[in-house]
C-alpha cells in the first residue's frame, strides 16, 4: 500500500504540471523574436529563418512595443519607443476605396524616418507602418547589428540574399504569422539594404511593400 500511494502521488504531480503547462499563455511573435535573439548560435529554427522574421518584424533593441507583424501600431507606442520626434507631417490621401481618405504621415528622427497610413475604422482610426528608413548608427539592432557594421556581418546572420537586383544592395524578404484575440494575423516585409563600396551598411529600409532601391 505504501508504494502504490507514492506511485498514486508521482501520478498526480505529473498531472498537475502538465494542466499548468498547458495553461500557459502562447507567445506573441515579438516574445518569440526576443527569444530567437537570445540564441545567438542557433540561425534556424523549425521552419523558416526566425532570426531574419525578428529583425524584419522589431529590428530595434529595445523592440517597438506592441508591433503587430501587419504592421498594426499606435502612435504613442512609436513615440513611447523613440520619443516625440523632431518632425512631423501627414498628407490626405485616396484609400482603395475612393470615398475613404488615409493619412500618410510621416515622423523623423536624427537618422530615422518612420512612414505610417492612418486609416478610418469604424468611428475610429487605425495605424501601420509602410517603411521605416535608418541611417544613423546611433539605434541599437537585433542581433548586436548597427548602421556602420560591415554588410558581412549582416550576410553572416541572414545568410546570402536569394537575388541580387542591384550593386550596393542586399535585399531580404521575411513572412509571419501570429494569434491576435483568437485571429491568424499574417504580413510580410522586405528588407533593403545598403552599403558603400567599403562594404560599410549606410541604410537600411524596411518596407511592407516592394524592395526599395530597384528604380
Amino acid at each position: 500500500m505504501r508504494y502504490l500511494g507514492i506511485l498514486i502521488f508521482g501520478y498526480f504531480i505529473i498531472f498537475i504540471g502538465t494542466s499548468l503547462a498547458g495553461e500557459r499563455k502562447p507567445m506573441s511573435f515579438l516574445e518569440r523574436s526576443v527569444e530567437v535573439d537570445s540564441t545567438e548560435n542557433q540561425k534556424y529554427l523549425d521552419e523558416g529563418h526566425p532570426v531574419l522574421e525578428a529583425f524584419a518584424f522589431n529590428g530595434f533593441l529595445p523592440p517597438i512595443p506592441n508591433l503587430r507583424v501587419d504592421g498594426h501600431i499606435t502612435l504613442a507606442d512609436i513615440e513611447k519607443r523613440f520619443g516625440a520626434p523632431v518632425r512631423k507631417s501627414s498628407v490626405k490621401r485616396k484609400g482603395r476605396h475612393p470615398t475613404i481618405i488615409n493619412d500618410h504621415i510621416t515622423w523623423e528622427y536624427p537618422g530615422l524616418l518612420i512612414e505610417i497610413t492612418g486609416a478610418p475604422v469604424g468611428n475610429r482610426r487605425s495605424f501601420w507602418i509602410d517603411q521605416i528608413t535608418l541611417t544613423s548608427g546611433r539605434y541599437q539592432l537585433t542581433h548586436h547589428l548597427r548602421i556602420g557594421d560591415n554588410k558581412e556581418k549582416y550576410i553572416a546572420k541572414f545568410g546570402p540574399p536569394p537575388q541580387v537586383f542591384r550593386k550596393n544592395w542586399l535585399h531580404y524578404s521575411a513572412e509571419a504569422f501570429d494569434i491576435i484575440n483568437g485571429a491568424d494575423i499574417g504580413g510580410s516585409v522586405s528588407i533593403s539594404i545598403n552599403y558603400d563600396d567599403k562594404g560599410i551598411v549606410r541604410k537600411i529600409v524596411w518596407s511592407a511593400g516592394n524592395y526599395v532601391g530597384l528604380e
